[in-house]
């Protein structure tokens, strides 16, 4: 019959008035008015972004090398050099999750 553990407790019942389904609802659309025009120009600059920061990541990496092991600059900045192309290629990551994030996905 009724055991101690076997019946579940009631769950309070949640109840949303008019003004916090219109605040809910308010809320939705200030996001979506503010999600969708800021998706709309990372997703157009989006091949320039890539570009321009692939290449300077590879750019970089490459004369980095270059400077290093071939030419022998005793003064060539080898770490901030490559500091700067993991800066680049970690931007573009970024990028692309912030995309990610708007667009809910």
């Amino acid at each position: 019959m009724g055991t101690v553990g076997s019946s579940p407790s009631p769950s309070p019942a949640r109840e949303t008035g008019p003004i916090a389904t219109s605040a809910l609802v308010a809320l939705r659309v200030a996001w979506h008015s503010v999600r969708v025009p800021a998706l709309a120009v990372l997703v157009i600059l989006e091949p320039f972004v890539s570009i321009i920061l692939s290449a300077l990541t590879v750019l970089g990496i490459f004369s980095a090398l270059f400077n290093r092991f071939l030419l022998h600059l005793p003064h060539f900045p080898f770490w901030t050099m490559l500091g700067v192309s993991v800066g680049c290629a970690t931007i573009l990551m970024l990028y692309y999750g912030i995309i990610r994030i708007l667009s809910n996905r």
